[in-house]
């Protein structure tokens, strides 16, 4: 590690990974290359996922989320079932149903992929319609964001999409308060920045987060 032109050796580090198990058995390697140097270099090559995980566990301190649930605040999870708006649901109609009908034009030949694009293109007229502008969800979310404005509290907001039609950053430039966004495709410095903002500034009473 260099600081000030001078070359200095670190005495210990650390990582912290929010998966269980990460996407590949490279990643862990990976992790432990950092870590624990010696391990990951015998690791190279391995045949044996109980040999990484024997290696890991040497290392690891894991959190499961039975040995913090008693230190957590009682979560309350409320279903709303929203009605779409008129033309918002006329724009769904017809999007579900040239769906239905291009997916069965494709016969033998469809994928589970194809599936899964329409269910998309339906989720995303869900949350705006995009040829209106309708849109049900955030009427309702907005009514309660100026309630918790209302009660000086402020408001975080998830979004499976990010972009600025129906996703995140629509969310955020229709929201009646200031609202920042955070999405994945921000470099980290300005996420960190994002998330200061949103810490230190009474008047951000918003936050939409996107990981895409």
């Amino acid at each position: 590690v260099r600081s000030g032109g001078k070359r200095r050796t670190r005495k210990r580090q650390g990582a912290f990974s929010v998966t269980p198990l990460e996407n590949s058995t490279d990643d862990l390697v990976s992790i432990l290359e950092f870590v624990a140097r010696e391990a990951a270099q015998e690791l190279h090559g391995f045949n044996s996922l109980a040999n990484l995980k024997r290696e890991l566990a040497r290392v690891q301190l894991r959190r499961r989320k039975a040995d913090v649930l008693l230190d957590l605040p009682p979560k309350t999870i409320s279903h709303v079932a929203l009605p779409l708006a008129p033309r918002q649901r006329a724009t769904y109609e017809r999007a579900e149903r040239d769906g239905i009908i291009e997916l069965r034009e494709r016969g033998a030949s469809i994928r589970i992929e194809n599936v899964l694009e329409l269910i998309v293109r339906l989720k995303q007229i869900c949350n705006v319609c995009p040829t209106s502008g309708e849109s049900s969800k955030l009427a309702d979310l907005s009514e309660r964001v100026l309630t918790l404005a209302a009660e000086g509290q402020k408001a975080l907001i998830f979004s499976q999409f990010a972009n600025a039609e129906n996703g995140a950053r629509a969310i955020a430039a229709r929201l009646p308060v200031p609202a920042l966004t955070y999405t994945g495709d921000q470099s980290q410095q300005e996420r960190e920045r994002v998330l200061e903002t949103f810490r230190s500034d009474p008047r951000q009473q918003a936050l939409v987060l996107s990981l895409r």
